[in-house]
């Protein structure tokens, strides 16, 4: 059995652990995003929110048109 490294594995191994940390942060920045975002509809009024729901309504529409 050979238990060598092969330059293609650490620099694949190397890539992927980039690739994962990136990932990584990406998620704790959406997570972080859609809080601020929920957080700054704390405020509104009925007629605020209704206008929010059917603008959501809408894109919700437009993305399943799309696919």
């Amino acid at each position: 059995m050979n238990n060598s490294i092969k330059s293609d594995d650490v620099i694949f191994s190397f890539f992927k652990q980039i690739c994962d940390e990136k990932d990584k942060i990406k998620h704790k920045d959406d997570i972080q995003s859609n809080k601020d975002h929920l957080n700054s509809l704390k405020g509104k009024n009925s007629t605020e929110w209704r206008e929010y729901a059917t603008k959501c309504m809408i894109e919700i529409m437009d993305n399943k048109i799309k696919q």
